[in-house]
């Protein structure tokens, strides 16, 4: 399908379930993609996203299990509730320079997802943000973001290395729950952040077999922290 340079938005579930449709061409008058407009088109493979789009609804792509990869043009600056959720084929994903948050289980259960570059922008990731990405190795969040929302990535049961932001000041609830694979947490901020319940899911053998990592001066502050006392290895970076 080629949308035409008459169209301007694309409406809401305005190609929901079209179970049969590979490819979209989105031409560039086009400046804004409704809620569900994509939503369980599962053969969608392809689609091109134009440079004037600045607005994409919630669930847009949710269920595109077949979509690949995909680019965000330099004009969007939320990535929506479950615009991408449940996209199990999707392995590239490029978002922009001045995207600024990233929704509610926006990429979660995209399965396939090996790594994304989260833009220094972004100020705010949210709840399952990354749920159940199951092939994520590692992630680095941008030095804006303040809180790890609730969830954000459970269920990455590949992630080995994270990076977390400077001026981080609180981990959620379950944050990390079932990422037995974590092996590096570069924590770069020099006050430890606090914990909600659950000390963010992680579990006693995360805190043996992971090794934390923190600025120069600030390994005394962690050991004394909640919770961060509980990690064996303690160093700076």
């Amino acid at each position: 399908v080629k949308i035409p340079d008459s169209v301007v938005s694309i409406g809401n579930s305005a190609f929901s379930s079209c179970s049969s449709l590979k490819s979209v061409e989105i031409s560039a008058s086009v400046a804004s993609i409704g809620n569900n407009a994509f939503l369980y088109c599962h053969s969608l493979q392809s689609i091109t996203l134009p440079d004037s789009l600045t607005t994409i609804g919630k669930n847009a792509f949710a269920e595109c299990t077949s979509l690949r990869e995909v680019t965000v043009p330099l004009a969007v600056s939320t990535i929506g509730e479950s615009v991408f959720h449940s996209c199990t084929s999707l392995e590239s994903v490029t978002l922009p320079k001045g995207l600024k948050e990233i929704g509610w289980s926006s990429f979660a259960h995209c399965s396939s997802l090996k790594g994304i570059t989260i833009p220094d922008g972004v100020t705010t990731l949210g709840t399952s943000a990354f749920a159940n990405c199951a092939s994520l190795t590692s992630i680095t969040v941008p030095d804006k973001v303040t809180c790890i929302r609730a969830y954000a990535f459970q269920g990455c049961t590949s992630l080995k290395d994270v990076t977390l932001s400077s001026n981080l000041e609180k981990i959620e609830m379950s944050a990390f729950k079932y990422c037995p694979s974590l092996a590096n947490i570069y924590m770069k901020a020099e006050t430890p952040p606090s914990f909600a319940e659950y000390e963010g899911g992680l579990t006693d053998s995360t805190f043996t077999t992971c090794k934390l990592y923190v600025p120069k001066g600030c390994v005394e502050a962690y050991r004394q922290a909640e919770v961060w006392k509980k990690f064996t290895t303690i160093a700076e970076m």
